[in-house]
């Protein structure tokens, strides 16, 4: 879960979100839904990287 593929799709998590909320796609528990779910992802990708160098 690291590299680019991670923080694109935590990215597009986040924006998706933000920008469903503007747009009333959504209200604004789902889009912190989905905030909260992009950071969590960096969060992840982050452990991995850091637990696979020696």
């Amino acid at each position: 879960m690291s590299g680019y593929k991670t923080k694109l799709a935590a990215a597009l998590s986040v924006f998706y979100g933000v920008v469903g909320l503007f747009l009333g796609l959504h209200d604004s528990d789902a889009c912190m839904q989905f905030v909260v779910g992009g950071l969590g992802m960096v969060g992840i990708g982050h452990k991995i990287e850091k637990a696979g160098k020696p």
